[in-house]
């Protein structure tokens, strides 16, 4: 596949040059506003900078003439041409009368099945054949390179990108693949329409919500952080009364962390060790709104360990928020291996840690769509309680790198 980039003063400049340079085999795929010329950063001007892919000639007069075949069986098969020579040719087996006229005309409805079906064939082979697109030798049609290429870059898995593609193939037609913007909105649809949304619970009473998840994701933080938002919910008139607690006695520093934590926002802090302890504690805490539960970080292969955190908080009971947190950094294969290990907590959805440390989502989207676990918030820095939200498709759609987004636009097909 052959890429471009042209730049210029506007963009219709840059779109001149483009016809001018390439003609009709130029697709464009993006622009963006740049600052052109200039020294050591003086005197520079704004300028466009327009990318895209060309199309082999190969395939535009194989395009031209599907059209050109798409035509003439078309007019064959019309209502004032059925009598010409093309089907009374290929059937034979019309009845033939001469009309007052002086008029040869054949009886449509007395044509042959056999012929009928021929020519239903031929015409069902050429609209495969122009809903396929050509056959090159250079390959595909060269906006499903480039989509897959998109995909790739954004670490995407095998699998979601192998079904994106076929989904691509199946409901776009090789004219609409020509048109590559229209591709990327279709595919970045698609893509807002698998991720799935953890539903906003209004509820603010009586509330337990346990964070799980193995090593070095940030939970004590997000602990706080989710805390924090409870207090400063400007949707909620009434100020709940929030408690945390923490069984991680063993990482050195975890139950201090969280501690301060709870000195600056005014929140109590306990630490609990076994499963009796964490009962009296949640009955000491029987009239508090929202309590938050810290737990240790486990290796999703430390299957004792696990089992045996289970046991402890077996006291929260079975209308506890159990949120499974992941590090936006880690490689598809571990975020399905980590998703299944803790499935016996049958965790409610996820929350996406270290957005802010990585550039590539297709992971996570991936894998959470393949588990059909919904996303419940995403944090992206260590600021409590600025850097977490809750989450949302465009959230995460507007972390696709090298994709044009148009977001009122996406926001109209996936909503928030």
């Amino acid at each position: 596949m052959q890429y471009f980039t042209e730049q210029g003063t506007s963009h219709r400049e840059v779109v001149r040059q483009i016809k001018e340079k390439y003609g009709d085999r130029a697709q464009i795929m993006t622009h963006k506003n740049i600052k052109m010329g200039g020294f050591l950063g003086l005197f520079t001007r704004d300028g466009v900078e327009i990318t895209g892919i060309l199309s082999n000639e190969k395939q535009l007069k194989r395009k031209k003439e599907l059209e050109t075949e798409k035509s003439r069986f078309l007019s064959m098969t019309s209502p004032g041409s059925v009598g010409q020579n093309s089907i009374s040719g290929a059937t034979g087996s019309g009845i033939v009368r001469e009309p007052a006229q002086g008029k040869t005309e054949i009886r449509t409805d007395t044509i042959s099945s056999n012929g009928m079906e021929l020519v239903l064939s031929e015409l069902k082979e050429l609209k495969d054949q122009i809903r396929k697109g050509p056959e090159s030798d250079e390959g595909e049609h060269p906006s499903l390179e480039a989509i897959e290429d998109l995909l790739v870059q954004n670490d995407f898995s095998h699998g979601f990108i192998k079904n994106m593609m076929k989904r691509v193939k199946s409901e776009l037609s090789y004219a609409a693949l020509d048109d590559f913007g229209h591709v990327q909105d279709r595919v970045v649809q698609w893509i807002g329409e698998e991720i799935g949304v953890y539903p906003d619970t209004s509820d603010k009473k009586n509330k337990r919500v346990v964070l799980i998840g193995p090593t070095g994701v940030g939970k004590t933080t997000t602990i706080a952080k989710l805390a924090a938002m409870s207090i400063l919910d400007q949707d909620n008139p009434e100020i709940p009364r929030v408690r945390m607690i923490t069984i991680d006695n063993y990482r050195i520093g975890a139950r201090g962390q969280l501690e301060t934590y709870g000195d600056i926002m005014n929140i109590p802090v306990a630490s609990v060790e076994t499963r009796d302890e964490m009962k009296k504690k949640l009955a000491l805490f029987e009239d508090i709104d929202i309590i938050y539960v810290d737990t240790t970080g486990r290796s999703q292969k430390d299957f004792k360990n696990i089992a045996s955190m289970r046991e402890l908080l077996e006291p929260c009971g079975s209308k506890a928020e159990y949120f499974l947190a992941i590090s936006a950094t880690t490689k598809a294969s571990d975020i399905r291996e980590i998703c299944r290990e803790f499935e016996p907590f049958n965790y409610n959805g996820i929350i996406l840690t270290k957005l802010d440390e990585t550039m590539r989502i297709g992971n996570i989207i991936s894998i959470l769509a393949e588990m059909q676990k919904p996303l419940a918030y995403v944090t992206f820095g260590q600021g409590v309680p600025a850097d977490i939200e809750k989450a949302s498709r465009m959230r995460l759609l507007k972390n696709l790198e090298g994709f044009s987004l148009n977001v009122e636009k996406m926001k109209e097909k996936v909503g928030e």
